[in-house]
């Protein structure tokens, strides 16, 4: 047995592909929240805006600016 059939007995490997133009917006949708998770990851790098985890359940995710309670006000609520 090589790598490659050790890689075939398992769970499939997925990677999310984001492009340099990928922006959030209101009313998005993404296949699941692994995938929303990835994207606002790669904005907060690009975009140099940290968060904070406000609240995750199996169904919704809530983020906020870490600076939320100086002057940024971005936040998003995935469900």
């Amino acid at each position: 047995m090589n790598a490659v059939d050790d890689i075939q007995e398992h769970d499939p490997i997925i990677v999310p592909m984001v492009t340099d133009n990928t922006k959030l917006y209101t009313g998005m949708i993404c296949e699941n929240k692994e995938m929303m998770q990835h994207m606002v990851k790669c904005f907060a790098i690009k975009s140099h805006a940290p968060y904070e985890v406000v609240e995750s359940t199996l169904t919704k995710w809530v983020i906020r600016c870490k600076k939320s309670n100086e002057c940024c006000k971005w936040r998003l609520r995935a469900i």
